[in-house]
């Protein structure tokens, strides 16, 4: 099974099932409503003149939506934990039921806060490494070369990515827990590393157009109307392209599972 293959044949499974956009489209949906919450009470603390004179209420309702961030980055990884589910039926030729898919996917939430956890501390560890690669080249004799962060930085995602592609279908699929789960990931990531450094370069190209295409948007000053449709239109394509890139995941592990 190689990387084009298993693209193709994940673009044909969305095209023929459109209701794997639901989990998506929900998260979306959440996602989309704390944007405008953040949004909203940036504007309304940016009107306080005197910042010793911070209203309770606006406070709490800080912490209200740092809780809602919270709770909504474990509710989109139980979304991203129904897809295993999703594309095994789909590939066993059996009838796709998200609600069952659900439960399988809450069947592993042991599994699936420790992968969030880990994700985050990846995530600041890399963060990490990217500011202290950074400041040790501008107070190096050597300052012009502070621009290889970045390609050093993608580096280090594109080889954590392919590591860890494979821990929720494993610990979803095989019902196993998070260590053997990460195990046989990064195994089965070094097994085949040279397919799955073609499929996430993919991956991350099309996250990058999704992050591009708000960041173009937001920072331009539309009118109203334009801006709200341009706003639904750019959290539409988030929800496709990163069904896609849920879609992809599960597929390549069955597909090598069947060799």
């Amino acid at each position: 099974m190689n990387a084009i293959s298993v693209l193709k044949e994940s673009l044909i499974l969305i095209k023929k099932e459109p209701k794997v956009f639901a989990p998506k489209l929900v998260t979306t949906a959440l996602y989309s409503f704390y944007a405008i919450w953040a949004a909203s009470l940036a504007l309304r603390a940016s009107q306080i003149a005197d910042p010793a004179k911070v209203d309770v209420s606006l406070m709490n309702e800080v912490f209200l939506l740092f809780g809602f961030m919270i709770a909504l980055y474990f509710i989109d990884l139980v979304s991203y934990a129904m897809y295993p589910s999703i594309v095994s039926d789909y590939n066993n030729k059996k009838p796709i039921n998200l609600f069952k898919s659900l439960l399988e996917a809450l069947k592993s939430w042991k599994t699936i806060i420790f992968f969030g956890f880990m994700l985050l501390m990846l995530l600041f560890t890399l963060m990490a490494a990217a500011v202290f690669i950074q400041l040790s080249i501008m107070y190096s004799a050597m300052p012009s070369l502070a621009w290889i962060t970045a390609p050093i930085t993608v580096a280090l995602i594109l080889v954590v990515s392919i590591l860890f592609f494979f821990v929720m279908p494993i610990a979803i699929l095989e019902r196993k827990g998070m260590v053997a789960s990460v195990s046989e990931s990064i195994t089965l990531g070094l097994k085949h590393k040279n397919e799955l450094l073609k499929v996430n370069i993919a991956l991350m190209v099309l996250a990058l157009i999704t992050m591009l295409a708000g960041f173009v948007f937001e920072s331009t000053g539309f009118i109203a109307l334009l801006a709200l449709a341009g706003f639904i239109a750019i959290r539409l394509l988030q929800a496709i392209l990163y069904t896609y890139i849920y879609v992809v995941n599960p597929y390549f592990y069955l597909k090598i599972k069947e060799v």
